[in-house]
């Protein structure tokens, strides 16, 4: 499950993948700990003893033993991995069924601006009346790229005098 790239705002979703992540890092570790337990345990029954005693039940308890703590975890592990899937699916679908939702309300809005629009258009051309938003549309624009020229040149006089 790769979250690197997402942010999730569902606390417990997060909280589940935070508990995933941190099975995996125990059960490393004890699996590194059992490992060097394991050389202990073996060096400790093998000394003096002949190479066929290795593969006796005594030595199969001594590599399992060590490791059960990180097989227990990562079976965990495994398992709130799976949960912690499962909630991110639905999570990421309903965001994806909300995203989908509010695009079609948006599109209803502006073909219901657009049809308003009309209208006005319509009335206003029978009825031979100018459009004022037409005018104020253009009107705003100058005015915005007029304040942006004064932001970018600050009021100066065009005479040379000092």
């Amino acid at each position: 499950m790769n979250t690197d790239n997402l942010y999730i705002k569902d606390p417990s979703i997060r909280e589940a993948i935070m508990k995933v992540k941190m099975y995996r890092v125990f059960s490393f570790v004890f699996f590194v700990m059992g490992f060097f337990i394991f050389l202990v345990l073996y060096n400790n029954y093998m000394r003096g003893r002949d190479v066929l005693e290795a593969f006796s039940i005594a030595m199969l308890v001594i590599i399992l033993l060590p490791h059960m703590p990180a097989i227990a975890l990562s079976w965990v592990a495994l398992r709130a991995d799976k949960r912690a899937e499962k909630m991110l699916e639905s999570y990421l679908e309903d965001v994806k069924r909300r995203k989908a939702e509010q695009e079609r309300l948006d599109e209803e809005r502006a073909r219901a601006a657009e049809a308003v629009r009309d209208t006005a258009s319509a009335k206003a051309n029978a009825e031979g009346v100018s459009l004022l938003y037409e005018e104020s549309v253009a009107s705003d624009a100058a005015r915005s790229a007029a304040e942006d020229v004064q932001d970018i040149a600050p009021d100066k006089s065009l005479d040379n005098s000092p």
